[in-house]
């Protein structure tokens, strides 16, 4: 196994009360035997894009653990120490359910396993080919297009949640704020250990443009194994929702730039309140969030 190299001077030590949120790990372990297959609106195409979505996300949360432990013993800030077990029991969690779910679609002639296997050769190589620094930098900008979408359903749509069947409304709430309370951890152990702007900006574009393609294909090979591929009422929804004025990825665009100025933080996008409400709604939990210094 590679290992880490030299990283430059690392930020300074945080304290317990600048965290913004408190990272939860929960479990879920739910039944999505019930689950129709097309479980977003009763929609063919936002169904499948998703449940593609979801297919690439077992073996790529596993990958997501493996580049922070690649850093995690050299981390000596408690705070930041703590964050790192979270983010990990979280990640893990999220791969055993969507595994659930994905196992289950697969069982209905969807080829979500083929979409695993493929992600899983693409991670294999990347451990072999790729330093730990670029393996860090690949979850960091993943972690970010995740914390958008996440962001997106909770903050800026989350009308769309009651879209959902309910199983998958729990599903994919639990996902989202979890993915909101840990959007920090990869990105504050990048800066502490590597801290180089550059990579993550080049980084960013390949990632940007590996999950567009890899989801759209994917959507699209899911909506011909279904029979949909000439469904174009379902088409024309779909690619509104998540491209037209308002849809989830215009509505994203200022935070995703926001990445490349050399002063971002996941943090300045403070979500907090909409996250509180979430926790609420969905988990049941009330808590008071640490203040952001």
């Amino acid at each position: 196994m590679t290992t880490a190299t030299a990283r430059s001077k690392p930020a300074a030590t945080t304290r317990a009360d600048q965290r913004p949120v408190e990272i939860r790990v929960r479990k879920m372990g739910k039944d999505y035997a019930q689950t129709p297959s097309y479980w977003f609106d009763n929609d063919p195409f936002l169904s499948l894009f998703f449940t593609a979505f979801s297919a690439t996300l077992p073996v790529g949360e596993k990958q997501f653990i493996h580049s922070v432990r690649l850093f995690q013993e050299r981390i000596s800030d408690p705070v930041l120490r703590e964050e790192i077990r979270a983010f990990i029991g979280q990640e893990a969690h999220h791969a055993k359910e969507h595994d659930s779910f994905n196992r289950l679609m697969a069982e209905r002639g969807l080829s979500t396993d083929r979409i695993e296997q493929r992600m899983a050769r693409m991670f294999e190589w990347i451990r072999e080919h790729a330093s730990p620094e670029q393996q860090l930098a690949n979850t960091v900008c993943a972690e970010h297009f995740t914390a958008m979408m996440a962001d997106y359903m909770l903050s800026k749509s989350p009308e769309l949640m009651e879209k959902m069947d309910p199983a998958m409304r729990n599903l994919w709430a639990w996902h989202a704020i979890e993915e909101a309370e840990h959007k920090a951890v990869a990105f504050d152990v990048y800066r502490q250990e590597v801290n180089d702007v550059w990579r993550l900006r080049r980084t960013m574009v390949f990632i940007s443009l590996s999950i567009a393609g890899h989801v759209t294909f994917d959507a699209l090979q899911l909506m011909r194994e279904a029979g949909e591929l000439r469904n174009v009422k379902s088409w024309r929804k779909g690619l509104k929702q998540l491209f037209g004025r308002g849809g989830m990825f215009p509505a994203m665009a200022r935070e995703y730039l926001d990445f490349y100025r050399r002063d971002f933080h996941p943090w300045q996008h403070d979500n907090r309140q909409s996250l509180a409400r979430a926790r609420a709604k969905y988990l049941g939990e009330t808590t008071s969030s640490a203040t952001l210094h």
